[in-house]
């Protein structure tokens, strides 16, 4: 910090020598900086007080696109100097800035969020910005304007000021609804609101997940779709379906039936678990673990209890571990369910995929259980 002081004590006694014998412009490129920094310099050293052209020029360029306050601190200038400046030249722009209108509150969102907050224009921007945003960098008129502007709106006036603002300067490319929000707004919550998450999820899935309506009863059935983060992220948090439906099935039903599609049959809860369990093991669920299957990748993919769930176990055996899983295709779950594991084997879990899978390899004459053990009964 210290340096930093040093160093603009320096620039500051070069601009007010060099102010001696020159004109600003020159100062400004043999100091290599622009020329409003140079008056800036010299009006806070308290060498120059009148208006400069340059510095005219820029008030009357960025009148309407930039709040007052932004001008002033940007000329060094206090409000009452400013105000000077604008009566005493006539700048008439001013009093339309007194008045904002859509344009001008669209040009200074733009100047907030791309110059003097320096943000994306991505997804993340509705979650960040707020309107403390526009207040607290002076733009409370445009806030103002919009709060009015938005009731004409059926759907904005449940939003922001903020959102409407923002979705005015980018328009198609946010929703109201991905800019933060009240729980308490009616919008998905009130009359038809209902209709009007789905309306809200169907924008989601084809806009921003890219998923087609020939996929959706497909995708459905994935436990990931939809998930809570994904909801969360675009302003849609599970909070709100659970105004309308019980349970996720419930709503997906809803969703199916508002896209016009068939309602799509859910994956059980424990099968699902299930192939979270092989994934976190390693194993990839949705392919036949027997080597040489031709089944394709995801085509019924089922998981199998290799020690299955009607068997009495003695012990402390957890039917549904990892070991005991295993994913299979139509053809050799339906064989691997006349296959009983041994005794020995439930002693050793981590023997009891290798040895199914092994069986399973062998020609159909020899899928029957062997007897040289005791096994396990159902």
């Amino acid at each position: 910090m210290e340096g930093a002081s040093l160093a603009v004590k320096e620039l500051t006694t070069r601009c007010v020598d060099l102010y001696k014998r020159h004109d600003m412009s020159l100062i400004a490129s043999q100091l290599g900086i622009g020329l409003l920094e140079v008056s800036y310099i010299l009006r806070k050293a308290r060498i120059v007080t009148d208006v400069q052209p340059h510095e005219l020029s820029y008030i009357v360029e960025h009148i309407e696109t930039m709040p007052i306050r932004a001008i002033e601190d940007h000329l060094g200038l206090s409000a009452t100097q400013l105000e000077q400046i604008l009566r005493r030249f006539k700048i008439r722009k001013h009093l339309q800035a007194e008045r904002p209108t859509l344009e001008s509150c669209i040009a200074k969102t733009r100047w907030l969020i791309e110059t003097r907050l320096q943000l994306a224009i991505d997804d993340q921007l509705p979650r960040l910005i707020t309107n403390e945003h526009f207040t607290d960098n002076g733009l409370y008129s445009a806030v103002k304007f919009a709060t009015a502007a938005k009731e004409k709106c059926p759907t904005a006036k449940h939003f922001s000021a903020c959102a409407f603002l923002v979705s005015q300067t980018y328009p198609g490319r946010f929703q109201p609804w991905q800019f933060r929000h009240a729980k308490s707004n009616r919008y998905f919550t009130g009359r038809g609101g209902s209709r009007n998450f789905l309306t809200a999820l169907m924008w989601l899935i084809e806009t921003k997940l890219g998923i087609t309506s020939d996929a959706l009863p497909y995708v459905m059935r994935s436990y990931n779709f939809l998930s809570t983060r994904t909801l969360q992220d675009y302003g849609l948090g599970p909070h709100w379906w659970r105004e309308h439906w019980s349970t996720k099935a419930e709503m997906l039903e809803a969703l199916a039936r508002h896209a016009g599609i068939a309602p799509a049959p859910q994956v059980d809860r424990e099968t699902m678990r299930g192939r979270l369990q092989l994934r976190g093991a390693g194993i990839n669920p949705d392919c036949c673990a027997v080597p040489g299957c031709i089944t394709a990748p995801g085509d019924n993919i089922q998981v199998h209890h290799i020690v299955q769930r009607a068997t009495r176990i003695i012990g402390d055996f957890d039917l549904h571990a990892a070991e005991n899983l295993v994913p299979l295709c139509r053809h050799h779950h339906v064989a691997a369910d006349r296959m009983r594991p041994t005794i020995k084997l439930l002693r050793s879990p981590e023997m009891l995929r290798p040895w199914l899978i092994e069986k399973l390899r062998t020609p159909a004459s020899s899928l029957l259980p062997l007897s040289d053990e005791t096994q396990l009964n159902l």
